[in-house]
């Protein structure tokens, strides 16, 4: 009796939302990001093993959601958490900020529609940290936060004043995780690039890689350096036609179908990450949450082996991803900055 014959193998494809594809670089976590206070994350945990969570601009971080996070997740699952706006420098709502924090700011300050670091003292920032700490730290007991992460606004740019706030984070922070992404071309230009990452090493903060739409005095270059025992990729979209104009909202922004041709060239900047076993996470932030998605499983298979023959638009996944991306024009590289102001209006992260 001749032994039973195996089944074929499924070829490509995304196995549809059960179990994901094999995992060659298991230090690579790949994932989206949520928002904190969402409860219908039951698919969105089947799928991937990490998230980044983060709370919209005008909630208020709570104990509350995390623990929610906590309880619907399975064990090792990780989460990272964008830190509190107030804290990355850009403008937060007054109501985004706890009762006990509101009420030491001035009647002029809390009457504001948006709130910048310059507008509060010491007093008011320490206790926004201590706060958002709080709101996050069921997440380390239960051994489930991955890092904190810290996205600058453009107008934030090297100088000492700067510097001194990135060690003024980790001195707060203690041993927590912490990772920094800059929207400001001159951290990684030939003048700082070294002393950015020197400094950042030496404190123990990633830094943030990151894809998005180059030629603006806003793009930082997808730079693999490691600064820390974690890297962190986010991946922003290419929508560089909307990219830094005033007139649109962010799910235009941010708009951007990630295709194969996008995203193959990270498969080796990713491996080398990870070289000695590193943990690598990766988050496609790109709006809106079905695209995002659909970017992550696509990495996931790329990095797994599954489409390295895949002809470009082959499959129907691919055709129909083609279709739906929007914003693809090339970054124009006469356009940059802020027009001048130095604070821009608010933005997603």
């Amino acid at each position: 009796m001749s032994a039973p014959q195996p089944s074929p193998r499924r070829r490509g494809g995304d196995r549809g939302k059960g179990r994901p594809p094999r995992n060659r670089h298991p230090s690579i976590r790949i994932g989206t990001y949520r928002a904190a206070n969402d409860r219908s994350i039951t698919d969105y945990v089947r799928q991937f093993p990490i998230v980044e969570l983060e709370w919209p601009p005008d909630a208020i971080p709570l104990e509350r959601d995390t623990q929610a996070w906590i309880e619907q997740t399975p064990d090792r699952f990780v989460i990272d958490v964008v830190a509190h706006r107030l804290l990355t420098q850009q403008p937060a709502r007054p109501e985004s900020l706890w009762s006990e924090v509101r009420d030491l700011l001035p009647t002029s300050v809390r009457q504001k529609r948006a709130i910048y670091l310059d507008d509060v003292g010491a007093r008011v920032l320490d206790a926004t940290f201590d706060r958002f700490l709080a709101s996050v730290l069921p997440l380390q007991r239960f051994a489930k936060l991955g890092t904190l992460v810290f996205p600058f606004p453009a107008f934030f740019a090297p100088s000492s004043r700067s510097l001194d706030y990135l060690v003024y984070l980790r001195d707060r922070a203690r041993d927590l995780p912490l990772a920094v992404e800059f929207r400001n071309a001159q951290w990684l230009d030939s003048r700082h690039r070294d002393a950015t990452l020197q400094h950042l090493e030496q404190h123990r903060v990633a830094l943030v890689c990151v894809d998005e739409p180059q030629g603006f005095a806003s793009s930082v270059p997808p730079v693999g350096a490691v600064t820390a025992d974690l890297a962190v990729v986010r991946f922003r979209g290419r929508n560089a036609d909307l990219w830094e104009r005033d007139d649109v909202d962010d799910a235009q922004r941010y708009a951007y179908e990630y295709r194969r041709s996008d995203l193959e060239p990270w498969v080796g900047r990713l491996e080398r990450l990870a070289q000695d076993r590193r943990t690598v996470h990766v988050f496609m932030r790109n709006a809106g949450p079905d695209a995002a998605m659909r970017g992550a499983r696509l990495l996931r298979r790329l990095l797994a082996g599954e489409d390295e023959a895949r002809p470009e638009g082959g499959p129907r996944r691919d055709r129909e991803s083609d279709r739906r991306r929007p914003g693809s024009g090339a970054a124009p590289g006469s356009r940059g900055g802020t027009g001048g102001r130095r604070r821009p209006p608010p933005r997603g992260r």
